[in-house]
């Protein structure tokens, strides 16, 4: 995605305290480092970070809308 941040910040707008957003990067097109990044961007913006599920080749989160 071109900018997390902003993508992060107008997500945690637009979602509701304790939503959900299952977080999935393919592994062979974003680092760990980049993917790590997203994760922060995310936190900066209201999200609270947990591990996500098992997806094959996937780098995987999930992301609860935390309360403003």
């Amino acid at each position: 995605m071109p900018s997390a941040r902003w993508f992060f910040t107008q997500a945690a707008e637009a979602m509701k305290a304790g939503a959900t957003l299952l977080l999935a990067e393919p592994s062979g097109h974003v680092k760990e480092a980049d993917f790590q990044d997203e994760l922060e961007a995310a936190k900066a913006a209201g999200f609270s970070v947990s591990g996500g599920p098992a997806i094959r080749r996937s780098q995987t989160a999930l992301l609860k809308r935390i309360a403003a």
